[in-house]
């Protein structure tokens, strides 16, 4: 009688209708979403190897990417338009041979390379910010063609695990690397330090800079951090670091850790550092402050008092008499509250998005 009924109720007029309607949002709201890619005559395509002439011609595809992220937002570093910084990052590559370009016709309209490296112990490939580009009016098809000769090649060669780091506000990007299996990993965000924002106060926990005395005490945290990492949903690794080198980040000259504490027990803290150098992966640029390799965190039962606010204003004072004009912080996506707070007081510029490809393929 059950599976009876249910064999009424599923081919009913209702259930048809209801098909129909299901049938027509799937149409509207994921086939039209699709990528749309450009109508390009395959016979002016041409993939080839990247060499050192054409360099002067990559870097124009990359200036026009990247000035789109500081047409933005102002406070970001023009630095990366240097062309010196991009001809040392990119000559590496090609000297690894692992980098194409695309022309159309006559014209450079795309170029792409990566690193290769162990992640998790698993070969990984690596596609960094300054890695790829492609002129607008392709820009579709072009990542599309990039992409293809690459995977395969990796793929051939054992490579399954690719990671892929593009402008969070690149929403052509974005929709095609998740259409075709990527997911958000880590995401590196910004903000200038004259940033105004609600600093609340709780006047019942104190904030003060960390001392040595507090450095067993931190290192136990650091313990229960990692353990927080490891637990669902996050599943995750994050290195524990050694008393000796919580130690360097409390006295050092450019680092400084800053504690929460409630009746004289730590339940919290965040560390900040002067960055010493450029890194062309991050786009951090030399004296950034970077909230690492600590990073920040609040013990469970103290995360509703407003104490990720009042450990970041320390962060911002620090920062300011310092001499430092932006701050820096990465985060994984998986990472629930990290992603429910930073984004909050920072800019999201970077998503890192990562693609597992099945091993029985």
């Amino acid at each position: 009688m059950i599976y009876s009924a249910l064999a009424l109720i599923k081919n009913s007029p209702f259930m048809a209708q209801k098909k129909q309607l299901c049938f027509d949002k799937y149409r509207i709201i994921g086939v039209t979403k699709m990528v749309k890619f450009e109508k390009m005559d395959q016979s002016k395509i041409k993939i080839e190897i990247m060499e050192g002439k054409h360099v002067g011609e990559i870097i124009k595809l990359w200036n026009q990417q990247y000035s789109k992220v500081t047409n933005k937002y102002r406070f970001f570093s023009e630095d990366w338009k240097n062309d010196n910084y991009f001809k040392v990052f990119i000559e590496h590559h090609i000297k690894n041979k692992n980098s194409i370009i695309v022309r159309y016709g006559n014209n450079i309209v795309g170029y792409m390379t990566y690193d290769m490296f162990d992640f998790h112990n698993e070969k990984t490939a690596f596609f960094p910010i300054m890695a790829h580009s492609a002129k607008e009016e392709y820009k579709a098809s072009v990542y599309r063609i990039m992409y293809s000769k690459i995977s395969d090649k990796l793929v051939q060669a054992g490579c399954l695990n690719h990671l892929f780091t593009h402008f969070s506000s690149d929403e052509m990007l974005k929709k095609y690397l998740y259409e075709i299996g990527f997911g958000l990993y880590i995401v590196d965000a910004f903000q200038d330090v004259k940033y105004e924002y609600n600093k609340r106060e709780n006047n019942d926990f104190q904030i003060r800079k960390a001392e040595i005395e507090d450095i067993k005490d931190i290192h136990l945290l650091l313990t229960e951090f990692n353990e927080y990492y490891r637990s669902a949903p996050l599943f995750l690794k994050r290195d524990i670091e050694t008393q000796e080198e919580v130690k360097e980040y409390i006295i050092g000259e450019n680092n400084a850790v800053f504690i929460a504490l409630k009746e004289n027990k730590i339940v919290g803290f965040i560390n900040i550092r002067k960055s010493e150098e450029n890194d062309l992966i991050t786009l951090v640029r030399k004296n950034t402050g970077i909230i690492d390799p600590l990073g920040a965190y609040i013990k469970k039962e103290y995360r509703q008092f407003g104490l990720g606010v009042q450990l970041l204003n320390n962060v911002f004072d620090w920062c300011n008499h310092n001499d430092i004009y932006n701050i820096h912080v990465d985060f994984e996506s998986a990472n629930q509250n990290a992603h429910q707070f930073w984004p909050k007081y920072f800019i999201p510029i970077l998503f890192s998005v990562k693609r597992r490809i099945n091993n029985d393929v």
